[in-house]
């Protein structure tokens, strides 16, 4: 019997992409009857159903909701949004019906970043990471990540921990198409008809949208073909496709912006201060640092060698060696993305500013801090 996929996040960027992929996906283990969509507001069930998909309205914020939900379609969980409420519920299933239930959580790279506290430098997804995130405290989405773990583990449910790096690229769902980051650099540049960049610059890591939605398509597939992949504690997996520099992106950016008469001149400037690049960008000035600005390694415990530092450049680095097992070859690298921005700033002029997922989250949760 085939294992139903509950997707929740259908609306956004990430979740609306992978759902997508399993649409048009020929491979024989997504079918459609089996693929459910969570959603908690009856305007997106109509497009949704139109899809082919099963819908299921459920309150992700209401542990009944969703244990009713998830007890009477007998899914698994593909990006939840209420983590402790849905594993509870995947528990209560396997319970009832004696059959091993999945849960993938998706989390974020940045966690593992200097600006975010995290004293470990470079880290690869074959690492001891639960083990490292439990010694870390105070640093977001650690706390996430380990209560899916401990929670899935207690409840009898297998866990993956997907942290993406900044994603870029228009996404393939029915709503939400624009990443996070990016976009709102472009949209500050136009609304201040210049292209500001911070003193410091920094390489990170990136992975195209469509990257990211094979990644999880590869992990579904070997899942539900029964692979034995490390999960739980061993589980996670980084889906990096390549790395950039910040002040390469924006030079491309002005350059692009300049061609289509939308700033003064192609030139890069620095901005005025932190609350200036705060309103421009729409993001808390506390938080900008922490997704925008990363400092170079200089922790006395960590150190690179020269080649090592030229490849990976800035403080929050992760590799992803897993991707090994799950058969991903990303199709985008740096040189790809640079030649190609222009295609990001014609999303951002054609589809406007979105304020979703990631960025808004992220600036919430850490503007509390």
């Amino acid at each position: 019997m085939a294992l139903n996929i509950l997707i929740t996040g259908a609306t956004g960027y990430i979740g609306g992409s992978v759902l997508s992929g399993l649409l048009s996906s020929d491979k024989p283990l997504f079918e459609k009857n089996h693929i459910f969509v969570a959603i908690r507001s009856e305007k997106h069930v109509k497009t949704l159903s139109e899809l082919g998909v099963k819908v299921a309205l459920i309150d992700l914020t209401n542990e009944k909701s969703v244990s009713e939900g998830v007890l009477k379609n007998e899914t698994s969980a593909l990006e939840p949004v209420q983590a402790r409420n849905l594993i509870a519920a995947l528990g209560q299933r396997r319970n009832a019906t004696k059959k091993d239930v999945f849960f993938i959580h998706t989390s974020g790279t940045s966690a593992w970043s200097s600006a975010f506290g995290s004293p470990y430098g470079l880290v690869k997804d074959t690492d001891p990471l639960f083990e490292k995130e439990k010694a870390v405290t105070g640093s977001e989405p650690f706390p996430t990540d380990i209560a899916v773990i401990e929670e899935a583990e207690k409840a009898g449910v297998t866990s993956y921990i997907i942290p993406p790096p900044i994603i870029y690229g228009r996404g393939d769902g029915e709503w939400n198409k624009l990443s996070a980051m990016i976009p709102a650099a472009i949209n500050a540049a136009i609304s201040r008809k210049v292209v500001e960049k911070f003193p410091t610059n920094a390489r990170t890591m990136g992975t195209h949208i469509s990257d990211l939605t094979a990644y999880y398509l590869r992990l579904i597939e070997k899942i539900l073909e029964g692979a034995d992949l490390p999960s739980g504690k061993q589980g996670y997996y980084f889906p990096i496709a390549h790395r950039f520099s910040w002040w390469d992106v924006l030079d491309r950016i002005a350059k692009a912006l300049e061609a289509r008469g939308l700033v003064k001149d192609g030139e890069l400037r620095e901005w005025p201060n932190y609350d200036v690049a705060a309103e421009a960008l729409a993001i808390p000035a506390a938080v900008l640092p922490k997704l925008y600005v990363t400092e170079y390694i200089s922790t006395p415990q960590y150190s690179l060698s020269c080649v090592e530092l030229l490849t990976y450049g800035c403080s929050n680095e992760v590799i992803g060696e897993k991707k090994n097992l799950l058969g991903w070859v990303p199709q985008w690298d740096e040189d790809r993305f640079l030649t190609q921005i222009d295609d990001e700033i014609k999303d951002v002029l054609e589809l406007g500013l979105e304020k979703i997922g990631l960025l808004a989250a992220v600036s919430q949760s850490l503007g509390k801090k």
